[in-house]
């Protein structure tokens, strides 16, 4: 996994699982900054890696996410960068909101990031199985607010 790969997706992460700027920019930067650090000190491969960023972006989401209301009111528009007139994240805020947050987490990983199930499972310290049934939940409460 590239540098420049592993900013996008911690970047990616942030914008859609805080939606908000500021939040999103800090948590990037505390997840990007300890990254390094790890990434200095080993050589992983790309599992490895991927499992490392889940486990960095669980922390540091699990610290700012309190800031971040359930109504999900501070939104600053975090997604300009990939919205256009035809992006509504009207079902994603609300799936956000509705779902719990391991499936929410679990399927943001797994479809918008892309990382493997394995990757999410190490880097969560549970089983494959457990991820495959979040992001299968998870997507399934997706697929009924688009409805």
């Amino acid at each position: 996994m590239s540098n420049e790969a592993q900013i996008k997706s911690v970047a990616l992460f942030f914008s859609f699982a805080l939606m908000d700027d500021q939040l999103a920019r800090q948590a990037t930067l505390a997840t990007l900054y300890r990254l390094k650090k790890k990434l200095e000190k080993e050589k992983l491969n790309d599992i490895e890696t991927q499992s490392l960023i889940v486990e960095l972006m669980m922390k540091f989401w699990l610290r700012y996410q309190k800031y971040i209301p359930k109504s999900g009111g501070m939104y600053s528009g975090g997604l300009n960068t990939l919205k256009n007139d035809y992006t509504d994240l009207g079902p994603w805020r609300e799936f956000k909101r509705m779902t719990d947050d391991n499936e929410f987490l679990a399927v943001l990983w797994s479809q918008v990031i892309g990382f493997s199930d394995e990757a999410i499972a190490k880097g969560l310290n549970t089983t494959i199985g457990t991820v495959r049934h979040r992001v299968s939940r998870g997507l399934r409460l997706l697929g009924e607010r688009m409805i």
